[in-house]
Order: C-alpha cells, then sequence, then structure tokens
C-alpha cells in the first residue's frame, strides 16, 4: 500500500512539474544535410525548407571569411539536392551556412584532398 501511494504521488509531482522545452520552442534536429564529409571535389547538400523560399549557401572558414556562396534561387518545400565544386577550396575545416527566408542552418564540414 505504501508503494502504490508513493508511485502515484510521484505521477502527479512529474505531471504537475513539466521537464525539457516546451514544443512550441523545440526546433527540428538538422534541416541541412551535407555528404560526403569530409569532401574532396564535390559536396552534396539536401536542404529541406517548409515552403517556397530563396535558398543561399555560404561556405564559411573559422576565422569568419566568406570562402565562397551559391546562390540557388527559389526552392519548392520539401528536401532538394544541390551539387557545389570544392576542388578549388584548400583544405581545411568550414561552415557551410545555409539561409532561406527566416531559416538559417550552420554545419561543420571538412575538405581534403
Amino acid at each position: 500500500m505504501f508503494f502504490q501511494n508513493m508511485a502515484y504521488n510521484a505521477q502527479a509531482y512529474w505531471s504537475y512539474y513539466p521537464t525539457g522545452t516546451p514544443d512550441s520552442e523545440k526546433q527540428p534536429v538538422s534541416r541541412l544535410t551535407a555528404y560526403p564529409n569530409p569532401a574532396t571535389d564535390y559536396l552534396t547538400l539536401t536542404p529541406v525548407v517548409d515552403q517556397t523560399e530563396c535558398i543561399c549557401f555560404s561556405l564559411v572558414d573559422l576565422s569568419g571569411k566568406t570562402i565562397a556562396r551559391y546562390n540557388e534561387g527559389f526552392v519548392q518545400p520539401g528536401g532538394q539536392t544541390f551539387t557545389i565544386y570544392t576542388g578549388n577550396i584548400p583544405a581545411g575545416e568550414y561552415i557551410l551556412q545555409m539561409s532561406a527566408g527566416s531559416t538559417a542552418e550552420r554545419q561543420k564540414v571538412v575538405i581534403i584532398k
């Protein structure tokens, strides 16, 4: 009887004091996939957007300097695939930035030779 009451009280406590992030503040895990990573000559990008948006990709080095910018124009909702040439970019670590309307994503990519 004692343990039964404890289980009930614990359940009431956890339902009254919620933990975690409210659903309204949760963000998708990733809206951009880049592969292969590390890349050599080409990097394939698969962004996911919820509505028709103008999309732009930037490759930024770790000092913050923009190395390359790729304006892809308007894309339709869902996942689409783009391939960018990275053969002329020096080997190193970069931040790939995607902007699409009010959505912005960043992902670390490595280019090797």
